[in-house]
């Protein structure tokens, strides 16, 4: 069968918190001869999925935020990237035209920061119209590791890059790409 819904299965069966996957550098990120299985898993995996891209430090982890739910899960594998990198944190809030919800993600975001701090993780905090986060991103993703937090219905992220956008991101990416759940 497809590798993808194998392992999409088993992630599931198994309740994974995170499936790692490599990526060649050829376009579509083929793999095991089956073209575009990252995406697929990442699009449709129930757990955070991480794929890596080369094998190198990246200098920072940006994380793209848009909402204020975030499980402990996907703060514990941003931790332990920015440790294993010895990287900094970019934390990223992304606001749309809703003031209750821009409240909400500046006050989340002031939380995280005070949660990555008492890890002894600096980390620095920056909120972006939607309008703004796709550039922001394809500039970024050139040298730090991206993670996107595409996590519920109400996602903006989600609804932002879609899956031709998370294609795209791996597929151009010289750095590795974190979809949290």
């Amino acid at each position: 069968g497809s590798a993808g819904k194998q392992i999409i299965t088993v992630a599931a069966e198994m309740e994974c918190d995170l499936v790692i996957l490599g990526c060649s550098n050829k376009a579509g990120c083929e793999w095991d001869g089956e073209m575009n299985v990252p995406l697929r898993v990442a699009e449709d995996a129930p757990c955070s999925v991480l794929v890596i891209k080369q094998v190198k430090n990246a200098d920072q982890i940006v994380s793209i935020l848009d909402q204020s739910i975030v499980k402990q899960e996907s703060l514990e594998i941003v931790n332990q990237l920015v440790t294993l990198h010895d990287a900094g944190l970019k934390i990223v809030g992304v606001k749309d035209k809703n003031s209750s919800k821009k409240d909400r993600i500046e006050q989340r975001m002031v939380e995280l920061l005070k949660y990555y701090n008492d890890r002894e993780i600096g980390a620095w905090v920056k909120l972006l119209d939607i309008d703004d986060v796709k550039d922001y991103v394809t500039h970024s993703s050139r040298e730090s590791i991206i993670a996107l937090w595409m996590g519920g219905k109400q996602s903006l992220i989600r609804k932002l890059f879609s899956r031709s956008m998370v294609d795209k991101l791996l597929e151009t990416t010289k750095s590795s790409l974190l979809i949290l759940r």
